[in-house]
């Protein structure tokens, strides 16, 4: 099991995740030390909307360092301006992967349970997550709000003046936190029978797409653990966790490309996970436009009986349709 380090401040890793209630959606963001989460209702899912929650979030808790989230909408180019501008970084979940971002998979789940229990008792959304944020976490002496703020938060339960004061955690409490978090990755590896796979470039696997096993090669390893480029059968360039691959001794039968489509397919693969990799080093994307040639529109190859979309796939019109067609036109 491979566990992200404890944070040693409060909100210097948040994770981010958007969650649909009734039709209306959610943007939770939590935080990794103290397990505090504010849960804010979007106007839309659009990076626009998203962004401007973020904004109103960061303002009063802080800009945090990192800020752990899936790929869309938050790989969006407002959404990495917007990480340029406040000067964090995006670090993104692998697809079809998300225990990368367990702490904002666990925080939707609470969220969802609040908004259920509120709406069948109606309850007060907002006293409720006061409440949550007021109680003392599993297996520690703290509440989220004491991790967060380093006091204890009135509620309508009573209490003495001399607990609401500031409290600062001291280092012990940190490292008890970091030995909880030891002991449940240490159980989890006693129980845990897979082997970890380790694979190369060029080798030959089948990755899990939806419920069928697909043939791929292996292009090469991204920085992140776990996480491998793989070129499919129709030479798109994909990324994915080994929990999602196997090793295979077949070869994969790669479609024929002329010329043009080749380069189509090798600038849009080569930007998107070039820009990808730099934005998880922490560099600029405006530092390495000189590297990555991005083109403004991508050209589409069509003939008359045949037409290929942007993303490669072939689509082909029937003869004996496109007759029929014209007959009757023409009559």
């Amino acid at each position: 099991m491979i566990s992200r380090e404890t944070p040693e401040l409060p909100y210097q890793r948040v994770g981010c995740d958007i969650l649909e209630f009734k039709g209306k959606p959610f943007l939770v963001i939590v935080d990794y030390l103290s397990k505090w989460f504010d849960l804010k209702e979007l106007d839309t899912k659009s990076a626009k909307s998203v962004v401007r929650v973020m904004k109103e979030t960061f303002s009063v808790h802080g800009i945090p360092e990192e800020v752990v989230c899936d790929n869309q909408p938050f790989n969006s180019y407002i959404c990495r301006q917007f990480a340029k501008e406040w000067d964090f970084k995006f670090t993104y979940a692998s697809p079809f992967y998300p225990k990368l971002n367990g702490m904002a998979e666990k925080a939707v789940h609470t969220a969802k349970s609040i908004l259920r229990k509120c709406l069948e008792s109606g309850g007060d959304l907002y006293l409720t997550l006061l409440e949550y944020r007021s109680t003392k976490l599993a297996h520690l002496d703290f509440s989220p709000s004491q991790l967060l703020m380093s006091r204890n938060l009135r509620t309508k339960l009573p209490i003495a003046k001399n607990q609401l004061r500031p409290r600062i955690l001291e280092t012990e409490d940190l490292i008890k936190m970091q030995q909880i978090k030891l002991n449940q990755i240490n159980y989890y590896n006693r129980r845990a029978n897979r082997k970890e796979l380790e694979l190369n470039k060029g080798d030959n696997v089948v990755y899990r797409k939806g419920v069928v096993w697909e043939p791929a090669k292996i292009k090469e390893k991204s920085n992140s653990p776990r996480w491998y480029v793989l070129r499919t059968e129709n030479n798109k360039v994909i990324r994915r966790n080994s929990e999602h691959l196997r090793r295979s001794y077949n070869e994969p039968k790669f479609r024929n490309l002329n010329e043009e489509e080749e380069n189509m397919h090798r600038t849009i693969n080569n930007s998107d996970f070039m820009k990808q990799d730099l934005e998880q080093q922490g560099v600029s994307s405006e530092n390495s436009k000189q590297d990555i040639n991005i083109p403004q529109s991508i050209p589409s190859l069509q003939t008359q009986n045949h037409y290929q979309t942007r993303y490669g796939r072939s689509v082909k019109k029937p003869i004996f349709l496109g007759d029929k067609r014209i007959k009757k036109k023409k009559k």
